[in-house]
């Protein structure tokens, strides 16, 4: 550091308001010695695990990715607790424990498509077609494993169904108007076309509702699942994904409100949630895919995707304590831009890392299947792992008893475009993960974050992932100060290590004097009886380094700070 620099900091130091007292405390150290270096974009159809060190995390994530005739699992060694994509001798060595089944199409049936899957329609049905659809494609994934090849299922930890054939917009007045869209159709019953629209409406999403529920009902009843251990189903939850329809309500009506939500996900008697379909979940599964190309449009769509991000956990958060699971997709979901719509690796990396700040249980990193993967450069992906590992150093964090710090809700960040940021309170630490993605490249914002009576002031580089822990010392909150109190500090900057300082006491009482740096780390405590009139207390400090420390007085009326440079 130059001597400028050292100057203006102690300067600042000396000079800033007392509740400031602990801000700019520095990162503690990670204890990773790891750099991440990608893979170069010219090599194609390869994901280098080995780059990483071996990691876990105290989560479900599941790898629904490329495996690229994986023979060692490698997931499972870096972060990912499940496969649901396999490869090598996984249909051998694969624990139960480990498998999570994807279960697509369940709504579809070939060559017979029925009215379900064609025009979204409850109605006209053949629920014998789809019964033996489902029992035959349960013996089909049941052939994938050596322990369950034979038999009528197979066997996994989670199963998480996609169906995704009902109407339902960002907007209630858009599910309406995509529900009318089919009452004409030749497939819809007359006794359903005949009604009024209003009757029309709410019929059919009463008997969407209890068709949704059937899939797994009938698997239930039939013994389809008694081989699995928890189940969902993709993006059914509470509040569906709403898009930029994020600001037509306040946070306290989209986390209140029964208005807002699904129609799938509510008991037809109280309008409440719950349900059927609802009540079968064992743990939510929200879409926090990137809707839109940063650079197509980086204020109204790309630098909202954090925020999106939140508010889908969030949101949903706020309604059930199910766990959250949610979607990982690292591409756009913007068909229209040219394949294969890599994320940025800021974005991947952020996906990996604010999914569990804001509270989800775990994730999904999804691959769609369908898609060519010849010729495809799968660096993104490193990214995300790298995320996870930057994560997994700070794992503590989220074993045992630990809160989660959101300071501003994610609607509000959404409408206003602010910097986010979220935090992991343990113990006496607090884990900070920030960005700015709003930012331009090379722009550095300083951001002050608070919770309670801590507060620190970090820098934001460009859109970077801020990943970091501080000491949480909630010194500077709910206790009483007595600033006005008559006290000397001789000798500031200190010499020779020694702590010199006089005060008053209105009365004979117990007074400890603490020092600590501007982490928080306490470097001297010191317990001694004051006598009413001056005191003085006059004590070296061992080992004190060079720097700017807190020196805080606590006494029966309250507590003095002051500031002291050795």
């Amino acid at each position: 550091m130059n001597r400028l620099r050292l100057v203006f900091l102690i300067f600042i130091a000396f000079f800033e308001p007392i509740y400031s007292l602990f801000a700019q405390f520095n990162c503690l150290p990670n204890n990773s010695n790891f750099t991440f270096s990608p893979t170069p974009l010219s090599q194609n159809k390869f994901i280098n695990w080995d780059k990483f060190p071996e990691f876990s995390l105290p989560f479900k994530i599941v790898y629904n990715g490329p495996r690229f005739n994986d023979q060692n699992q490698q997931p499972l060694k870096h972060g990912f607790s499940h496969l649901s994509s396999y490869s090598g001798p996984d249909s051998a060595t694969l624990p139960i424990k480990n498998r999570a089944l994807i279960y697509y199409g369940v709504a579809f049936i070939f060559p017979r498509p029925q009215p379900w899957q064609t025009i979204r329609s409850p109605w006209g049905n053949d629920l014998a077609d789809y019964r033996n659809k489902w029992r035959g494609e349960f013996a089909a994934y049941a052939y994938h494993f050596m322990d369950t090849r034979g038999s009528r299922s197979p066997a996994a930890d989670m199963l998480i169904l996609d169906i995704e054939r009902h109407w339902e917009g960002e907007f209630e007045f858009a599910s309406d108007i995509s529900i009318l869209g089919i009452k004409n159709d030749p497939q819809v019953p007359k006794q359903y076309s005949q009604l009024s629209d209003s009757q029309f409406i709410e019929r059919y999403k009463r008997d969407m509702l209890k068709l949704y529920a059937y899939p797994l009902e009938y698997m239930k009843s039939d013994g389809l699942l008694s081989k699995f251990n928890s189940f969902s189903s993709y993006g059914d939850v509470p509040i569906r994904f709403q898009g930029l329809n994020i600001e037509a309500n306040q946070w306290a009506d989209w986390t209140t409100n029964p208005a807002r939500l699904s129609y799938l996900m509510k008991d037809t008697l109280t309008s409440n949630l719950g349900g059927q379909f609802y009540n079968q979940m064992d743990f939510l599964c929200p879409s926090v895919y990137v809707q839109a190309e940063y650079g197509a449009n980086p204020k109204a769509k790309g630098g909202n995707y954090l925020s999106n991000l939140l508010f889908q956990i969030e949101s949903n958060l706020a309604w059930s304590k199910k766990d959250n699971i949610p979607f990982v997709w690292l591409r756009y979901e913007d068909f229209s831009l040219p394949y294969p719509r890599w994320v940025k690796p800021f974005q991947a990396e952020a996906l990996a890392i604010f999914p569990f700040m804001a509270g989800s249980k775990g994730a999904i990193l999804w691959e769609d299947s369908f898609e060519s993967i010849d010729n495809t450069n799968f660096t993104t992906y490193e990214y995300y792992i790298n995320g996870l590992y930057k994560l997994s150093n700070y794992k503590s964090f989220f074993e045992g008893n630990y809160e989660l710090v959101k300071e501003n809700n994610a609607r509000d960040l959404f409408t206003n475009q602010l910097p986010v940021w979220r935090g992991v309170v343990k113990d006496d630490k607090i884990l900070v993960a920030a960005q700015n993605p709003y930012a331009a490249d090379n722009e550095t914002i300083n951001l002050t974050i608070k919770h309670k009576g801590w507060s620190n002031t970090i820098a934001l580089k460009g859109k970077e992932v801020f990943l970091c822990s501080f000491n949480y010392q909630q010194i500077t909150a709910n206790e009483p100060r007595i600033e006005s109190q008559k006290i000397e500090i001789l000798n500031n900057p200190l010499v020779e290590n020694n702590l010199n300082i006089k005060f008053e006491l209105a009365e004979k009482q117990l007074v400890a004097i603490k020092l600590y740096d501007t982490s928080g780390k306490l470097f001297f405590e010191e317990k001694f009886l004051g006598n009413i009139g001056e005191n003085t207390f006059n004590k070296p400090v061992l080992n004190l380094p060079k720097g700017i420390f807190i020196l805080k007085i606590e006494t029966n009326k309250g507590i003095i700070f002051r500031k002291i440079a050795n």
